[in-house]
């Protein structure tokens, strides 16, 4: 006669097991999700830097954030940008304007720029723009189509990651 006997697994087998697979499984895991978020977080690191590094200058007497009224229809908007002094590799920026149901973007980088021109300090305007540089103001004129009341400063760092808005002001008539 042929006996049967079970045998169960020890539990010490089955303990020896379940770490093996976890140890497993939490090493499968890391070597995806570690290099995903540190490359997330270098990427985003270059966006904190410009926080408070390009703001709009309104301040009475300093700067401009102004649409020019010609009868009641503004034809063209200044505005000052300052920049910040941290060392940030800000290779263009935008900014977004809105008023009366809608909204408009200039991108702002060195070189010719449809609808934009710098202001020049003997007050002639350029159209070959440069970007501020450390510590450093300019003043833009953008040719809007209708009246603005808000603007909003975006930076582009390199490689063309658009960055969150660092600054915004509301925009009134140039006095």
């Amino acid at each position: 006669m042929i006996k049967k006997t079970k045998k169960a697994v020890s539990p010490v087998v089955t303990t020896v097991l379940l770490i093996c697979l976890s140890v497993f499984l939490i090493t499968i895991i890391a070597r995806f999700v570690i290099p995903f978020v540190k490359s997330s977080l270098y990427e985003s690191g270059d966006c904190f830097k410009t926080i408070e590094q390009l703001t709009i200058n309104a301040e009475k007497g300093k700067g401009f954030a102004c649409y020019i009224d010609d009868n009641n229809n503004a034809d063209k908007v200044k505005i000052t940008i300052k920049r910040g002094t941290a060392d940030i590799d800000i290779s263009r920026f935008m900014i977004v304007v809105s008023g009366e149901g809608n909204s408009d973007s200039f991108t702002i980088q060195e070189g010719r720029v449809t609808d934009v021109a710098m202001l020049k300090s003997d007050g002639t305007e350029n159209v070959n723009l440069k970007l501020p540089e450390k510590g450093e103001e300019r003043t833009y004129i953008l040719s809007v189509g209708n009246k603005i009341d808000y603007a909003e400063v975006v930076p582009i760092v390199k490689g063309g990651k658009i960055c969150s808005v660092t600054d915004s002001s509301e925009i009134k008539a140039c006095s």
